[in-house]
């Protein structure tokens, strides 16, 4: 299996915590889809040649649904015409087609034509439901939006539907936050992601924060927030599957999964991030440069630098976010034996200590420690000397 992952870098205004690559200059939404095909058409090898069949697509942002539907069908049919698909069809309607959209974007009209081109899943940036939250992140959607989103998709035909909620930032008190996730389980969405806010450089954030105007909650505080969550969606009937994300049963993110299990994908457009066969690579981030260069027939990523213990410490990472955990067995078969030595000699201590669970071959962490999962995975990890 393996998936497609398209990065559309157009914003009509940035959010002031994301630092995800991003563009005002919606007069190149034209030459960018031009570019995307010719990647498309590029790079088809470097996944057929390995033999694997497309499972997932996922067109992410900035702000996909800034496309025109006419646009986003040329790139989708473009993937149709270099890729086969999995489960033996002969067209992508088998396969997981999720889009990143915005609430303010949001009509009937538009989420038709959506799945008139075979987008069959819907990932809702609604972030929070509390008006002067939305107001602070500079959001472009109201708080009526943010639930009328989840009923037009409905109305539309989507029956599988995500939705963002973003916690751990100074303004958001317990009671908003309860009600952030009331509120969501109300809509009864398939899917919930919730991230904790992060201050990253480069974004208006990060300036707050620099200058004073902005106070990091303390983790405390994060903590609680993240507890009632995951037990208010255990609750309602959700599954926590990865530290991030909850779903109702077999509602997984079938896109997500695959990095998860370290299945390949190409990722096309400015800033997308590769991992074929056993090499990950990355393209720019710069739209005039990635139109040019897909127009004069050039290499526009590149290749990330990896020692042979990055194996190791990139499975131990992955498989402990997630709440199965991981195989003691593929620690053992499949990587260096130094990082191997120095996974058995530190388990034990993770485990008296409460850290991880260990249950014959597998071992986790368990769910009330996924909040400081990095911290405990940092101490599995190998460091050359």
């Amino acid at each position: 299996m393996a998936g497609i992952y398209v990065h559309i870098p157009f914003c009509s205004q940035f959010c002031s915590y994301c630092d995800f690559y991003s563009t005002k200059l919606l007069s190149k939404k034209g030459e960018f889809v031009d570019a995307v095909v010719l990647e498309i058409q590029k790079r088809a090898d470097e996944l057929n040649s390995l033999g694997v069949h497309l499972s997932t697509i996922y067109l992410g942002g900035g702000t996909p649904s800034l496309l025109s539907i006419e646009e986003t069908k040329r790139i989708l049919e473009t993937i149709s015409d270099n890729f086969t698909f999995a489960q033996g069809s002969d067209d992508n309607s088998s396969i997981e087609i999720t889009m990143e959209i915005n609430p303010d974007d949001v009509t009937l009209e538009y989420l038709s034509s959506l799945r008139d081109i075979g987008v069959n899943r819907l990932s809702i940036g609604i972030q929070s439901f509390q008006e002067e939250q939305l107001i602070w992140m500079n959001r472009r959607h109201n708080s009526g939006q943010s639930s009328e989103a989840v009923k037009v998709a409905r109305d539309a035909g989507f029956k599988n539907v995500s939705i963002d909620l973003i916690f751990g930032f100074e303004s958001l008190t317990i009671s908003e936050w309860r009600d952030n996730i009331d509120k969501a389980i109300m809509l009864s969405p398939e899917h919930i992601s919730c991230y904790q806010m992060g201050v990253e450089k480069g974004t208006k954030l990060y300036k707050m924060f620099t200058s004073g105007q902005y106070i990091i909650p303390h983790e405390d505080i994060s903590y609680h927030q993240y507890e009632i969550l995951r037990k208010t969606l255990e609750q309602a009937g959700y599954a926590q599957y990865e530290v991030s994300n909850f779903c109702k049963p077999g509602r997984e993110s079938q896109h997500n999964s695959s990095y998860w299990k370290l299945e390949p994908y190409l990722g096309l457009g400015p800033s997308a991030h590769s991992f074929i066969g056993e090499v990950r690579s990355h393209n720019q981030r710069s739209l005039v440069g990635y139109i040019k260069a897909m127009n004069e027939g050039k290499r526009f990523a590149i290749e990330e630098r990896r020692n042979k213990y990055s194996r190791y410490n990139e499975y131990i990472m992955i498989s402990l976010r997630r709440v199965q955990g991981a195989q003691i067995p593929i620690i053992e078969s499949s990587f260096p034996k130094e990082s191997i030595h120095y996974f058995f000699k530190r388990l034990p201590y993770l485990v008296n200590r409460g850290d991880i669970i260990q249950e014959a071959d597998n071992i986790r962490i368990p769910p009330e420690r996924l909040f400081v999962s990095d911290g405990i995975i940092r101490e599995l990890f190998y460091v050359e000397n």
